[in-house]
């Protein structure tokens, strides 16, 4: 039986994309390595059209091999299609990919060590029943506009990374300029989590519910 065009290049993607699944999610979903999606309905049209072509029914009459295969794959593009719609999600896993971690960089700034005693003293001043007026106030609006300058010092920080490529492969050599680029793309989102967190235990306080104040 003769197959058309069409058939034959669905069959021909879905072998590639097979090859690729081991890959990065970036790699999986077919789109470039960057910090910022710019087309999000693009991005999700081709991870329904990557479920279609690898939903496991497809694979369940050949055998328990290929059925298992199909399973772990589609549960790949899921992940992936996860992780990349989700701008800090798809940023740390990008830096990730560089060997950039935010969760192992989250120890206290130095900058921000007063600020924590602040707040911890704080905390422990509302846990014991007092109450605080303006004094909590200025820490809040001082919390809040720390996290919108780190939010916008990011948004940079991606925006210029994106607008430079190409870029080295992950794992391969960087240049100095790369490397400092993702260092503080990574300490900036690190201090932004912590200072959430701050944030975050301070309006629990507040509210008289108890958050472990953690980084």
């Amino acid at each position: 039986m003769q197959r058309s065009p069409a058939a034959a290049a669905v069959r021909s993607a879905s072998k590639a994309d097979s090859a690729r699944s081991v890959s990065d999610y970036f790699t999986i979903l077919g789109v470039p390595r960057t910090f910022r999606e710019e087309d999000a309905a693009q991005l999700e049209r081709r991870f329904h059209d990557l479920q279609r072509r690898h939903h496991p029914d497809h694979a369940a009459t050949r055998g328990e091999d290929a059925l298992k295969e199909s399973i772990d794959h589609s549960s790949r593009i899921n992940e992936a299609y996860r992780t990349l719609r989700e701008p800090t999600n798809r940023t740390k896993y990008l830096l990730l990919l560089y060997g950039y971690s935010v969760e192992q960089s989250k120890q206290i700034p130095i900058d921000l060590l007063e600020l924590v005693m602040e707040v911890q003293e704080k905390v422990a001043t509302m846990q014991a029943g007092s109450k605080l007026g303006g004094e909590l106030l200025g820490i809040e609006q001082d919390l809040n506009t720390r996290i919108k300058t780190h939010k916008a010092e990011i948004d940079s920080l991606r925006r210029e990374w994106d607008a430079s490529a190409p870029h080295s492969e992950p794992g391969g050599d960087l240049s100095v300029s790369e490397k400092k680029l993702l260092e503080s793309l990574t300490k900036a989102l690190a201090t932004r989590a912590y200072l959430q967190t701050l944030y975050d235990t301070l309006t629990a306080a507040k509210d008289g519910r108890s958050l472990v104040l953690k980084h």
